[in-house]
Formats: C-alpha cells, sequence, structure tokens
C-alpha cells in the first residue's frame, strides 16, 4: 500500500501496521453491480464508491480529496485513515 507513504498523511509504522490490521480484518471481496457517476473530476473514484454501496460499507476509508469531499454518500460516511483510527481507540 504506497499510498500509506504518501508524506502528506504522516503515518507512523505503527500506524500503518495498525490500520491495516483493522482493514484487513473487516474486509471483503465484492463485485460491484451499480455504477456510480458521483464524482466528475476524477470518475475512476467512482467505483470506490460503487465497491462501498455493494458491501454495504458504513464506512469508507479515503485519502482522496474528491471523496473526502463528499463525506457521505447514501448511508457510507467517508472519513480520512486518521479520522478512522481515532475512532478505534
Amino acid at each position: 500500500m504506497d499510498v500509506m507513504d504518501y508524506p502528506k498523511f504522516k503515518f507512523t509504522e505503527e500506524e500503518k501496521e495498525d490500520f491495516l490490521e483493522i482493514v484487513l480484518s473487516y474486509s471483503i471481496l465484492v463485485e460491484p453491480e451499480e455504477e456510480v457517476e458521483m464524482i466528475k473530476e476524477d470518475p475512476d473514484d467512482n467505483k470506490f464508491l460503487e465497491c462501498s454501496l455493494k458491501a454495504n460499507a458504513d464506512y469508507m476509508i479515503s485519502g482522496d480529496q474528491h471523496l473526502l469531499g463528499l463525506r457521505r454518500f447514501k448511508s457510507i460516511e467517508i472519513i480520512s485513515p486518521k479520522e478512522f483510527l481515532e475512532l478505534r481507540k
């Protein structure tokens, strides 16, 4: 997960390990069924919304500004990895 090494996130190694452990423990693979065209500025981001819908996700965890800018999509709360880790404390 190269994204977690982006300087803007400022994760410690321990935070990265904790985050990955949490994500993997709750992860399921899905095949989206509904096409979403919510994010016009970066249409590739819509695939994450599609997967979250299919998975009936409560949260989408992302560092992408287009997704974070939504804050919520239908019943899915969109938060940063750091916000998610704070929920786990």
